[in-house]
């Protein structure tokens, strides 16, 4: 198991990404001072989880990304990832390579991933624990680090004998169990102060249940007495209503048999309608259906026709068929006939074109002897022809560049005269522009300056609401700590409003109003005021005496005590202000900061209440420490000394004290802080309300500046400026154009008069040429009549051979096309008798769809002329029916109306009934009223049904006793007074409390013990490991430390007594020569040597997998270094070490170089080598 890469990214000088590929062995880191070579060593650390700033070397963790250089900018993210090959599975994990990663961004944000996957800094620190690999093991040595560990801060050396070891996963462990059992015993404490005030309250509780259930069986005494009245009600009422539904049954009897025959007049006259309605509706019903059958009948006549036009045009389509038929079977054995014919053709033709091709080749070759002589010829004669054409053509361009010449030389002239005038007027037009741009340039500073006024305005304002923004944060900030303040202080109010005496007594006399002092009822703690470090301390040395009522006379006392006793609500203290004796203030103390005062003048009240509190608390302090109270006690200088924390020292040498409640001492000056609290809740609220203001203010104001104004005001001034300057620039690029073309014009000028001489000289020139090329053409001209006459004689022979070329070559194309024909004639034959078979079979299947067809339409024409028949008839029979419908209808008519006026007399008499039985409801209706009441009631008041409301009363029953018992069972309720009925409930509730109180506080003792019982465990096991790893490392450090001092060395490790696991270690050593002594006297190598001593004994009991030592051999000579190099390599075997090293022994005996270099300033590079191979660069990405 080694670490086989490390790629570091943005991490302090290492702006680039940069990658160091390692192999197990002795690696060595070098390079030059301020290179970055530790850097490298701190990216180890910091991916290990290091997170002390200081061991990183830095201010702050923000400072290890890169910062940039004076050619980069600086980075916004570091990362470095270690992969490490856990061949061996030292680590906890079932892969074989593992990649730990840590990033940190510039925001403060953080990551750490395990295998490319996200995961926690505890996960990294749990999974290196106990391996000699996490950031604070022995897998990393710096030099600083060898005076750390030899140094008297024996948890230096502690720490790597515990990583050794493998406890420091215990010690983690015995820390999580102590913290949880300091918590569990607070919860023991605050459970056992709830489980006190719940049992006082389950006591109040019970007294004031007994009295509810008292009060209950005297309710359902009288409940069973009003319930015989409820039922006598019931009866009498019932009784009234019988008679009146009798009466009622009568009329409804009445009412039904007019009503009978009212329905059946009703019947007969809706039936007489119903049959008019049906008559009138079967009229119109016959007439839309005679309509429907006129229509149908046109429709069939006309679907008729159509089928009859189909059936002709399929008769047509089948005779052309059977006529194609006919047809295509004489093509068929055409076909076929010429089919046989064509391939013996072709066979012929085969035969005699291959006997075409040889002649053809046999001739050809004669013709290309001929050809190549006459081409030879051909040659020669097209040479003389050249020469003879370019002595022409020299003469040809000769004569037209004489004529060309003189013609530029009258087109030159003509230019010449042209430009003169076009230069006059140019002249004209600069001057016209020039006074355009002087009066334009003069407008341009106006615009300047509105452009500039209006940014500046858009600038104020701007800045303005800025300021006001910053306002609204800065209120917004304020507004929100006041409002917390306001919070805080609330809550706080509302606690101590609610911190109440528990006491049954103090709960009665606050709450009756049968005892009214002259002054405010309140107990003594409650107007005694003290500053908040000593509330606790008053607390305890008032004690019971703080719950004592502060009256202003005996008499309140007495009445008091008296209402108490008649009550039965328990006893009370009182302090009466008419009985305080005058008592001077004792002697002050010795001036001490440790010494608060008497506790009699330390607090605030009034002079008559506080000689009260002298005689109270007689020679009581209040003091900072327990031991400048038991100080006093023992000197007779207090009777009683209290400190801040509430511990008491009596003199009579009793002592109190332990853990601090939350609420402790917050009843003492409860008036005051009250008072305090609601003045500073009142000022905060007005404070809050005053912020609130001003940000409306600030906001109305900032929504009264709109910047887009000013922006548009800026935008208009910069367009028109624009414009105008763009209208300059028009102006001024005329300008130039014009300047530049009125010098281009004199240019141009001088330039023709120049060009024109030149073409004069080109004449004469050219005449010369003339000569000459009428020379050359005569001389080429009988060169070429002589090769010219030779070639005819070999062309006439090669025409000869040419000739036999293209009559055997015609008669092979010819061979070779009719070949091709009748190939073609072949397949076109063979295609087309397909061709034929196919239109065959596909003219059958279309003759046989055809006569399915014919037949399917014919049996249509059929069905469609029977429905026609029949929708005629039909038609007929409806105009008859519709006839009688239309005489019914008239009938019908004269029966309904006589039936009407039978029906209304009926009606009349049926109304008169209905209102007799309606008055005869009216009576029924309040009598039930009355029974509905009794019944609601019932139900109400004793939660009874009706049939048990029904049930008979007792023969004995007497209505005149029921309501005496009624009144009397009323006033004994009376009499009991207030009565808690929620008691019962409370009280079942409080109790059910208090049981899992106690449970829960049994759990919490269990859970104590348990915890306790662990911590020991882990001692017992994390102390044998220990001490076992102790004792080889101690074995192991003797023999190397004898053996890195040639075996002349004596040195030791010493455990002192007491924990094992937090005892010092103590390191001693005699080098050869010297005297046992104190170990920092030692010179640098001799302690370097006992470090690695150290380091290699703990590596023999627990090998860590790498090992980093950055720069451990700088105080070593050669000799030492040889022996230390000897050590590293015999451990190198099983430890891969990473040295960084300025001595070149060391990097003689290293595997494997990287060299860190900073080619660019404040950039670390790194190159690597093997000493096998070539120097190469380690992988560094940009």
């Amino acid at each position: 198991m080694y670490l086989s890469k490390i790629e570091i990214a943005g991490f302090k000088s290492f702006a680039l990404k940069t990658s160091l590929n390692l192999t197990e062995g002795l690696i060595a880191v070098v390079g030059p001072n301020g290179c970055g070579k530790t850097n490298i060593v701190d990216a180890v650390r910091w991916a290990l989880g290091e997170q002390k700033t200081s061991v990183l070397r830095s201010d702050s963790m923000e400072n290890v990304i890169f910062n940039g250089s004076k050619m980069r900018k600086p980075l916004g993210m570091a990362e470095v990832s270690l992969t490490i090959q856990n061949n061996k599975h030292i680590l906890p994990l079932e892969y074989n390579e593992v990649t730990i990663t840590r990033r940190l961004f510039r925001n403060g944000e953080s990551q750490y991933l395990l295998n490319k996957t996200q995961c926690r800094l505890r996960d990294i620190v749990d999974l290196f624990m106990d391996t000699g690999m996490g950031a604070n093991a022995y897998s990393v040595i710096e030099l600083k680090m060898v005076e750390q560990i030899l140094s008297d801060r024996a948890n230096d050396r502690r720490t790597l004998f515990e990583e050794a070891a493998g406890i420091t996963k215990y010690k983690s462990r015995r820390k999580e169990a102590l913290r949880k059992l300091d918590a569990v015993q607070q919860d023991l404490s605050r459970v056992n102060d709830i489980v006190v005030e719940v049992q006082k309250v389950v006591a109040s509780l019970g007294r004031q249940a007994d009295k509810a259930r008292l009060y209950n069986e005297v309710s359902q005494k009288l409940q069973i007495v009003d319930l015989g009245l409820l039922r006598y009600d019931y009866a009498q009422a019932s009784s009234g209503i019988e008679s009146i539904r009798k009466e009622f049954s009568e009329y409804s009897a009445q009412r039904d048999e007019l009503h009978k025959q009212l329905e059946q007049a009703e019947q007969t006259l809706a039936e007489l309608e119903g049959e008019q309605e049906t008559a009138n509706y079967e009229l119109l019903q016959i007439t839309e259906q005679e309509s429907g059958y006129a229509r149908t009948q046109a429709q069939l006549q006309q679907n008729l026709a159509v089928a009859q036009e189909r059936q002709s045009s399929l008769i047509r389509s089948q005779e052309r068929l059977s006529r194609e038929q006919e047809e295509s079977q004489r093509s068929h054995s055409t076909l076929v006939d010429a089919l046989s014919r064509t391939s013996e053709r072709f066979e012929i033709v085969k035969q005699s074109l291959s006997e075409a091709e040889e002649s053809f080749t046999v001739k050809r070759s004669e013709r290309d002897t001929h050809f190549t002589a006459v081409q030879q010829l051909r040659n020669d004669v097209r040479a003389a022809d050249h020469e003879r054409e370019q002595a022409t053509r020299r003469y040809s361009d000769q004569k037209v560049r004489q004529e060309r010449t003189a013609e530029r030389i009258a087109g030159l002239q003509r230019r010449i005269t042209e430009l003169s005038h076009e230069s006059r007027q140019t002249e004209q037009s600069l001057e016209q522009i020039s006074q355009q741009l002087h009066s334009q340039e003069e407008r341009l500073s106006g615009y300047e300056a509105a452009v500039k006024e209006a940014e500046q305005s858009r600038t104020q304002a701007q800045h303005t609401q800025q300021e006001l923004r910053h306002r609204i944060e800065e209120k917004n900030t304020l507004l929100a700590d006041k409002r917390n303040a306001l919070t805080h202080k609330k809550a706080t109010l509302d606690f101590l409003t609610g911190l109440v005496d528990t006491s049954e007594s103090s709960r009665f006399l606050m709450s009756t109003g049968d005892w009214k002092p002259t002054a405010e009822k309140a107990v003594l703690a409650e107007l005694v005021g003290a500053d908040d470090d000593v509330r606790i301390a008053l607390e305890a040395a008032l004690g019971e005496y703080g719950r004592c009522f502060v009256v202003n006379t005996r008499q309140e006392a007495e009445q008091a005590i008296q209402l108490l006793g008649a009550k039965e609500k328990g006893k009370a203290q009182f302090l009466c202000r008419d009985l305080i004796r005058d008592i001077p203030a004792p002697a002050a103390l010795h001036n001490n900061d440790d010494i608060v005062g008497w506790a009699s003048e330390i607090v605030r009240t009034d002079d008559e209440l506080r000689k009260g509190l002298r005689a109270l608390f007689g020679k009581t302090a209040i003091v900072r420490t327990a031991d400048i109270a038991y100080s006093l006690v023992q000197s007779g200088t207090a009777d009683v000394a209290i400190t801040v924390r509430g511990e008491v020292y009596h003199a009579a040498g009793t002592v109190r004290g332990g853990s601090v409640a939350k609420t402790e001492g917050m009843a003492v000056g409860k008036k005051e802080q009250i008072h305090n609290l609601s003045a500073a809740i009142e000022e905060l609220n007005n404070e809050s309300a005053a912020l609130q203001k001003e940000l409306t203010d600030i906001r109305a104001e900032l929504q009264r500046i709109d910047i887009r104004v000013y922006d548009d005001a800026v935008r208009k001034a910069s367009n028109e400026k624009n414009s105008f300057e763009q209208s300059l620039v028009s102006l001024r690029m005329r300008k130039e154009g014009l300047e530049s073309a009125r010098q281009k014009q004199y240019s141009v000028a001088e330039g023709l008069e120049k060009e024109i001489e030149q073409q004069q000289i080109e004449i004469q020139t050219a005449e010369k040429h003339c000569e000459q090329a009428l020379v050359e053409i005569e001389q080429t001209s009988q060169i070429k009549n002589t090769l010219s006459d030779t070639l005819r004689g070999h062309e006439a022979e090669l025409a000869v051979a040419e000739q036999k070329v293209r009559e055997a070559e015609l008669r092979a194309v010819q061979l070779r096309a009719e070949e091709k024909s009748l190939l073609a004639d072949l397949q076109r034959l063979d295609a087309q008798i397909r061709a034929a078979e196919r239109r065959t079979g596909s003219r059958d299947e279309e003759s046989g769809q055809t006569t399915v067809a014919l037949s399917d339409l014919e049996r249509e024409i059929r069905t469609l002329q029977t429905e026609l028949d029949a929708i005629t008839t039909q038609k007929n029979a409806i105009q008859q029916q519709r006839e009688i419908i239309a005489q019914k209808v008239a009938e019908l008519r004269t029966s309904f109306h006589s039936y009407g006026d039978e029906t209304r007399s009926l009606r009349n008499n049926y109304e008169r009934t209905t209102e007799n039985m309606h008055k005869k409801e009216l009576q029924l209706h309040d009598l039930t009223v009355r029974v509905e009441g009794v019944i609601k009631r019932a139900d109400e008041d004793f939660k009874i049904s009706v049939e048990e409301l029904q049930q008979p009363l007792d023969e004995e029953f007497n209505v005149e006793q029921a309501k005496s018992d009624a009144d009397k069972y009323r006033s004994r309720l009376k009499s009991y007074g207030n009565v808690n009925f929620l008691a019962l409930e409370e009280y079942e509730k409080e109790n059910a409390r208090l049981e899992f109180l106690q449970t829960q506080y049994n759990d919490l003792i269990a859970s104590e013990n348990t915890l306790k019982e662990t911590i020991d465990e882990i001692n017992t096991t994390a102390k044998e490991q220990f001490n076992a790893t102790f004792d080889q490392v101690r074995g192991h450090f003797k023999t190397l430390f004898a053996l890195l001092f040639n075996e002349q060395g004596e040195a030791d490790i010493v455990l002192e007594e007491g924990d094992p696991l937090e005892a010092p270690l103590t390191i001693t050593a005699k080098p050869p020569g010297k005297r046992p002594q104190h170990i920092e006297l030692l010179s640098a190598g001799e302690k370097t040597l006992t470090a690695i001593a150290l380091l290699f004994a703990i590596y023999l009991v627990k090998p860590s997998p790498f090992c980093i030592l950055d720069e451990v051999d700088a105080p070593l000579d050669d000799a030492n270094i040889e022996r230390y190099l000897q050590l590293i390599r015999k451990f190198s075997e099983n430890t891969q070490f990473l040295v960084v090293t300025h001595n070149k022994k060391t990097m003689e005996a290293a595997d494997v170089l990287f060299g860190v270099t900073q080619e660019e300033e404040g950039v670390s590079r790194v190159v690597s080598a093997r000493f096998a191979d070539a120097p190469t660069e380690a992988s560094v990405l940009q």
